[in-house]
């Protein structure tokens, strides 16, 4: 992990143990709540962080990215699950989950997203299936810094 996301990721990590601090003083209930749900949205930070992190270190050892959806498009859908692939001389040296969304889906992030368990969230106005591809191939240039993945399917 390179220091301008470890320090990004201590600093969650610290604001996190603060509010578990001050819930743990808190007297009302409520408000202790509060705060515990104000320390889960800094560790999601945190976590997100993490998987950035490794998620670059692939990226750049592979010589060749590809993205293959798990589900059959379907005109008019709001969405696909997919799966990017990193590669390495032949071998496939790790995936993640890289789904797309459209902007009508109630689901859709605001814009190109990691989830905190890992997820890519690919996000697109379009409704066709290229809007879709295009999306990931995005995703893959904001996130990555790769233009150069290859969408299967």
């Amino acid at each position: 992990m390179n220091t301008a996301l470890a320090a990004q990721r201590d600093h969650h990590v610290d604001q996190a143990n603060h509010y578990r601090r001050q819930a743990a003083l808190a007297t009302d209930t409520h408000f202790a709540w509060q705060l515990k749900r104000h320390a889960d949205r800094e560790m999601d930070k945190a976590n997100r962080l993490d998987h950035l992190a490794k998620l670059l270190a692939l990226a750049a050892t592979a010589d060749r990215i590809e993205w293959k959806p798990c589900t059959v498009w379907q005109d008019g859908s709001e969405g696909i699950d997919g799966n990017l692939h990193f590669h390495q001389d032949g071998q496939r040296i790790g995936s993640i989950p890289l789904d797309t969304y459209s902007t009508a889906s109630p689901l859709a992030p605001a814009g190109h997203d990691l989830s905190a368990s890992g997820v890519g969230l690919a996000i697109t106005v379009g409704v066709t299936k290229a809007d879709h591809h295009d999306a990931v191939r995005a995703w893959c240039e904001l996130m990555l810094g790769r233009d150069d993945v290859t969408v299967c399917g």
